[in-house]
């Protein structure tokens, strides 16, 4: 004989739970703040440990490998860090499933990324300045030895440039009196002009010896003499482009440089970035309990 089923009783009535954001705010915020403190916390020791072990009155190249160390550090450091905002953002994470507990550690890894580009642009910029003025100081000194390169060649550029500029005047105050004929004077300063105009590396043999042919036509000069003189002002020309030549190949095997090295650092700035934000969602996900009831797979 079968017992009648006694229906479940309905559910009391009240008035309906209110709808709760996804985003815990709270946990982002709280995973941000300490990922930044454990950040700045390891690169004061780190910063302590490098400079108990510089010693430039012993170590002949004390700089050797300081940038390469300084980049394993950073990336060491940002990596344990964001680990540690997403294990805390993970754990205060509230009502959420797997995936979403991923995405609160990716969102704590935009918002440290973010802070940490104000904070080096602003306050960090202003600590270095005063606090670590000293070592500031000394780095600056070294990395102004490296920086010199390029400004030293622009130099030697303008100041081959300038010297290509005053060749005219200098030719012609010591031609003055020379000349016999005053349009002999301009027909000189044509040619002149016309070769430092065009630029060339050498002189064509054609503007040569019509120099060579005025200067002894039109002055006291034997021809031996005009062209002794001619040659010199060539020789003088041609070395000055040559220097001109070698400092505009430095100067642009610098921009190649820079533009290298520049391409290779967005590259791994954004691996970092890709890397650190894989990281701090693996810590989301560590930090969150699988106990939590909240918590279960999407």
């Amino acid at each position: 004989m079968t017992r009648p089923r006694t229906p479940a009783p309905a559910p009391a009535e009240g008035p309906p739970e209110p709808a709760r954001s996804r985003v815990s705010w709270g946990a982002v915020i709280a995973g941000t703040v300490m990922a930044l403190i454990v950040w700045l916390l390891i690169e004061l020791i780190m910063l302590w440990l490098g400079l108990g072990a510089f010693d430039p009155a012993v170590d002949p190249r004390p700089f050797e490998g300081i940038g390469t160390a300084a980049a394993i550090g950073f990336l060491v450091t940002a990596a344990i860090a964001l680990f540690v905002g997403g294990l805390v953002t993970g754990r205060f994470a509230n009502r959420v499933n797997s995936t979403d507990v991923l995405l609160h550690g990716l969102l704590t890894w935009a918002v440290v990324t973010l802070v940490s580009v104000w904070l080096a642009a602003t306050v960090l910029a202003a600590l270095l300045t005063g606090a670590l003025g000293v070592v500031g100081q000394g780095l600056t000194l070294v990395g102004e030895g490296a920086a010199t390169v390029a400004p030293a060649v622009a130099e030697r550029a303008e100041g081959a440039i300038e010297e290509q500029r005053l060749l005219l005047e200098d030719i012609q105050q010591e031609m003055e009196g020379l000349w016999t004929d005053p349009a002999a004077r301009r027909e000189f300063r044509v040619v002149v002009t016309r070769i430092l105009r065009d630029g060339d590396a050498t002189v064509d043999e054609a503007d040569r010896q019509q120099l060579i042919d005025v200067v002894a036509t039109n002055t006291e000069l034997s021809e031996a003499e005009a062209e002794d003189r001619v040659d010199a002002w060539i020789d003088a020309y041609e070395q000055g482009q040559e220097t001109l030549a070698q400092a505009e190949q430095e100067l642009r095997q610098a921009a190649q440089t820079a533009a290298d090295a520049l391409s290779s650092a967005a590259l791994w700035a954004a691996i970092g970035l890709i890397v650190g934000a894989v990281i701090a969602m693996l810590g989301a996900r560590v930090g969150a309990p699988s106990s939590r009831r909240e918590t279960y797979s999407a």
